[in-house]
């Protein structure tokens, strides 16, 4: 029998897993400790999972770096995009991973698996890595069995492109191969939004994601990315199976494209006048003169 998501930590605690708390989380930026910002309620809102809150910013030229929450006993590789794997080593006690080259370029996959007693745990970010090219479509990677239980965005957002602000995604839940219907999916954000939704009878969820991103400034650059997380879970024959997937994404560009607008027009409008008020003025002095 399936268990929904809703009722893991319930289930989870009858069992006795001591670790269903913790949580491995890929993220940018480490773990802080605190258990906040970054958590899910379930269907009914009282599934307590907690993540931690990521951000931060990446310098291109030290390479790519990472943290993995929560990472003791997992077992860790990155997947390249024509799916060899690669083994990678964590340094230090908050799960620090210098992401090394593997000479080509397009999406690679960190894949994280821990499994304990009655549950396994699995954890995935895409990184885009440059190099020469993979001639491999991203999609090989995305769909490609990784875990028993696996997020699949359809499809992951291509190499130059952003995940942003009111965008949609669209997800499918597979477990041990198959979609998996009606199963719980929640999404949480670094700005303190949370959504949730059931698969359909195909496995497939979709959300749009939250404009939450306070302070806009016009520009990109002006507005640091923000991390989301999207969770799922199940429990059946005495097994608790939980997975994320976490990504970064962005400020909606039309904040500051709808803000140059309207400053071009208001710039527009005052040269406009200007220039009516110029061809106004002669005529009134010509009128004045024949008055004379």
């Amino acid at each position: 029998m399936r268990i929904p998501f809703s009722l893991i930590l319930a289930s989870s605690l009858l069992i006795g897993l001591p670790s269903v708390q913790a949580e491995m989380v890929w993220s940018k930026k480490p773990s802080s400790g605190k258990m906040g910002g970054m958590q899910h309620g379930g269907m009914s809102g009282q599934a307590t999972n907690k993540g931690k809150k990521s951000g931060g910013a990446m310098n291109h030229r030290r390479g790519k770096t990472f943290y993995l929450s929560d990472s003791v006993g997992a077992s860790i590789v990155m997947l390249k995009p024509n799916l060899e794997e690669k083994e990678i080593t964590l340094k230090g006690k908050n799960g620090k991973l210098n992401v090394p080259s593997t000479g080509v370029d397009n999406y690679h996959a960190l894949v994280a698996t821990r499994v304990e007693d009655q549950l396994h745990e699995s954890a995935i970010r895409y990184v885009y890595m440059r190099g020469k090219p993979s001639k491999v479509s991203p999609t090989k990677l995305v769909e490609s069995d990784k875990f028993p239980l696996e997020i699949i965005p359809e499809p992951y957002v291509r190499g130059h492109r952003r995940y942003l602000s009111n965008d949609s995604i669209k997800l499918r839940v597979d477990f041990k191969g198959e979609p998996l219907a009606n199963a719980w999916v929640g999404l949480s954000t670094s700005n303190g939004s949370k959504l949730e939704a059931n698969t359909d009878s195909e496995g497939r969820v979709s959300f749009i994601f939250p404009d939450d991103f306070k302070n806009v400034r016009p520009g990109r650059s002006k507005n640091p990315a923000g991390e989301f997380i999207l969770r799922t879970g199940i429990s059946t024959e005495g097994m608790l199976y939980r997975t994320n997937l976490a990504a970064p994404y962005s400020t909606d560009p039309s904040h500051w494209e709808s803000m140059n607008a309207g400053l071009f027009l208001m710039i527009g409008g005052i040269i406009t006048g200007l220039l009516i008020m110029r061809r106004e003025k002669p005529k009134k002095i010509v009128k004045k003169r024949k008055a004379a």
